[in-house]
């Protein structure tokens, strides 16, 4: 409505996709061929730390040196496209530890091997291998298999050789299977397996959050976990058709069972945490630290 009074309305922010304030931004990109439109009457400026008008370059290099490069890109230098995958979960965790991602991380013989399941029900059973060393989960090996009974599963588990400690399973290791008259708990126990069933998740996104701080003492063996790997970068949350904003809530799809079968690892931190540490002069001595991904 035209008032008759000489207004001016200003929106500042940093580049964030998906967001109302890019759709303004876009309006003030000057096109020949909008010439007389309405979107004529806006203007958009940019201002990016690396021209240095703003910030000198001893700043900026200061800051480049502790943040993260898609977020200085993000923040400073006001670009969009470098947030086009806020979708994905654990994406950006993964680059960051990508150096820990590497052929060098085994199996060490002196340590047991923990196991985190996620049960398939017409999907996937899927089964991370880690051992606790120090603050550092070392994740050795991934399996996943379909359409096979549990007991398969286990089979298979105990051919590859490790010494096992215990196995994590999610609460419906309890419930009687309809291809069995075991459950998984009893099934595992029989396999010498020592399951240990988990609580139900009482709000999994904030069991996601937590895996995904877990993910900064984690190492991976690159080749065994490959494929478990592939599903922790592709894993992704829905995106508001409204906003295009990535909201908490998870996509169900084929890259789920191995995340939760991951977060299951911290959910279950209270029966490897303590895990023991074989020192030199000291057997007996335990690595004990409270919140010590945080």
């Amino acid at each position: 409505e035209n008032t008759g009074i000489n207004s001016r309305v200003v929106f500042i922010g940093t580049a964030k996709d998906g967001t109302d304030f890019k759709k303004f931004y876009q309006r003030g990109i000057y096109k020949p061929e909008e010439e007389n439109s309405e979107n004529e009457r806006w203007k958009s400026f940019t201002f990016k730390a690396d021209d240095g008008e703003l910030i000198s370059k001893e700043e900026v290099n200061r800051i480049k040196m502790w943040m993260d490069k898609d977020i200085f890109e993000q923040e400073y230098n006001c670009n969009f496209e470098v947030c086009a995958g806020s979708e994905y979960i654990y994406y950006r965790e993964l680059v960051k530890i990508e150096k820990n991602i590497n052929s060098d991380i085994t199996y060490d013989p002196a340590k047991p091997v923990y196991t985190s399941w996620d049960l398939g029900h017409g999907d996937f059973t899927v089964i991370w291998f880690y051992q606790v060393h120090g603050s550092e989960l070392h994740f050795i090996d991934y399996y996943e298999g379909k359409h096979e009974h549990i007991s398969t599963h286990a089979a298979n588990i105990l051919d590859k050789g490790y010494t096992h400690g215990k196995s994590l399973i999610p609460h419906d290791g309890i419930a009687h299977r309809v291809d069995t008259i075991t459950t998984t708990e009893e099934t595992l126990f029989e396999f010498g397996l020592r399951p240990v069933i988990l609580k139900r998740t009482p709000n999994k996104w904030a069991s996601i959050i937590e895996s995904r701080l877990m993910l900064r003492r984690c190492y991976f063996n690159k080749e065994k976990c490959e494929v478990g790997l592939h599903h922790l970068k592709n894993f992704k949350r829905r995106v508001n058709k409204n906003t295009g904003i990535a909201e908490d809530n998870p996509i169900h799809d084929e890259h789920m069972d191995a995340c939760d079968a991951f977060r299951y690892v911290s959910e279950g931190r209270a029966h490897w945490e303590h895990a023991q540490v074989i020192h030199d002069n000291d057997p007996n001595t335990y690595y004990n630290s409270d919140n010590y991904w945080y």
